[in-house]
């Protein structure tokens, strides 16, 4: 047989693709273990969109963030078909942090209205949250955006 016929018109069996698999541990050695994937809450993802939005905006308040709220909600009708069913969600959220007694007392030394200081801290996510239930509250620096 000629030289031709048996490298495929002139391609090596590894340019071919059909060169021996010896080095399957080195190839799977080689490839990163895949992320889980991190679940996110319902309700904290419309407030991510509502918060992405809300740092867009030239003029900053409450009414503007109830608006970014109500725009996410649209957004994201397909985990809540309802604006009733996502406000349900938020108000359990922020009364999980008006339960805490200790919340509570530090708005009032800061003579702060805690239901106000909460929906600022829901509104600026799960990790803020948790932080103002287990570390001192800052308030003032929380409502002051």
């Amino acid at each position: 047989m000629s030289k031709r016929h048996n490298n495929y018109h002139g391609k090596s069996a590894k340019q071919r693709g059909n060169a021996p698999q010896n080095n399957l541990a080195e190839k799977s050695a080689d490839k990163k273990p895949k992320k889980r994937a991190y679940a996110v809450q319902p309700v904290y993802q419309v407030i991510r969109l509502a918060r992405n939005q809300f740092k867009r905006q030239v003029e900053k308040n409450g009414e503007v963030k109830k608006k970014c709220l109500n725009i996410a909600v649209g957004r994201r009708n397909d985990i809540y078909p309802d604006s009733l069913r996502f406000e349900l969600d938020y108000r359990k959220e922020r009364d999980r942090l008006l339960d805490s007694n200790r919340f509570k007392n530090e708005c009032n030394e800061l003579s702060m209205s805690a239901e106000y200081v909460a929906d600022h801290i829901v509104f600026e996510g799960k990790s803020m949250d948790s932080q103002q239930l287990y570390e001192p509250a800052k308030a003032e620096e929380i409502t002051n955006e």
